[in-house]
């Protein structure tokens, strides 16, 4: 079986993940590594993880990498209209692509979809975007699962984390640590949520045939009663923010018929992912102790692109019009 080179764009904690995970894969190779921080740009992968012998040197832009590829695998902004253009850039360059852009997951602006599925089209290129959510566990997962009942009338799907096991990065997203009134002026500014939840609701209604009339999130503190000193974890003292309580609905005639939950705190108590399907028959389907984001983020995207390359069609897709999207088992 021929291996798959990937492209690695963006070097930060997401892309490490992705490259230690794509590492122990038998059939991927990392063909490069493209970051733009100069701080790690012309330096060795080796040097940068401060492990392993790659000699790979990281480089700061597209023009710079100079080897050869199946696909690039995108890990760098939340933005779509800013992943978007790189990869048109990587489109150029007879890449296909897949990125973690949460923006780009089914985006709610369905002009940008065009015009990456018109670009990809013109270079013969296949994409798409995933990732663990959204991506897979609150709009991928339920579409499967309502594929053993009928006459839906609403879909609910809760994520509740305990983020002191996720990534510093993660954390500081969700507001752990913050005061509320620095949490309130993060959310104004529009910088402190998890980024996804409209695109999983747009994912979700367009998979199960609703013409939605409004969609709408809501997001808000979760403040902490006590102290939390967990290793590992943002510090947070009683008053201060450890997390984030949001929602995502999609309404017609004014009925909830998506309603999505997320949480994710410091010290939540109990972690689970849980889809509930309300139609003939009803479906309860709960994964407890709940789906680790980072490691099945990485374990998304390389599913994703082995998929992706199957498609043996050009175009920017969603993830109902790949293959099914499935893991890869060791050798025995």
């Amino acid at each position: 079986m021929s291996k798959i080179k990937v492209l690695i764009c963006g070097f930060g904690q997401v892309g490490r993940m992705l490259y230690r995970h794509l590492k122990q894969q038998d059939d991927f190779i990392v063909a490069g590594i493209v970051d733009r921080d100069e701080s790690i740009a012309g330096k060795t992968v080796a040097t940068v993880l401060g492990e392993g012998d790659d000699l790979t040197i990281i480089a700061k832009s597209l023009d710079d990498w100079q080897g050869c590829a199946d696909g690039a695998m995108v890990t760098t902004v939340s933005d779509g209209q800013e992943c978007a253009e790189l990869m048109m850039q990587l489109f150029k360059r007879k890449l296909n692509v897949v990125t973690s852009c949460e923006e780009l997951f089914f985006p709610v602006d369905r002009k940008i979809a065009a015009e990456l599925d018109q670009a990809a089209r013109q270079y013969e290129c296949a994409a798409a975007a995933a990732g663990i959510n959204p991506g897979f566990l609150m709009d991928y997962l339920p579409a499967v699962l309502s594929g053993c009942s009928g006459n839906i009338r609403k879909v609910r799907i809760s994520r509740i984390q305990n983020a002191a096991v996720r990534r510093m990065q993660f954390q500081k997203k969700i507001g752990a640590g913050l005061s509320l009134a620095k949490f309130e002026e993060l959310k104004k500014a529009g910088t402190l949520r998890h980024v996804g939840l409209s695109e999983s609701v747009s994912f979700l209604a367009a998979v199960l045939g609703w013409d939605l009339d409004e969609i709408t999130e809501s997001i808000a503190p979760v403040v902490s009663g006590c102290d939390y000193n967990i290793p590992g974890a943002i510090p947070v003292r009683a008053g201060e923010v450890r997390g984030v309580h949001q929602t995502g609905s999609g309404i017609i005639r004014g009925e909830r018929v998506i309603q999505l939950e997320f949480v994710a705190a410091v010290g939540e108590p109990e972690s689970y992912d849980r889809v509930n399907i309300f139609g003939e028959p009803e479906i309860e389907s709960t994964i407890r102790g709940g789906v680790n984001g980072d490691a099945g983020s990485c374990a998304v995207l390389a599913n994703v692109m082995r998929s992706l390359l199957l498609v043996r069609r050009h175009g920017f897709f969603n993830l109902a019009e790949l293959p099914l999207i499935h893991g890869k088992g060791i050798s025995l």
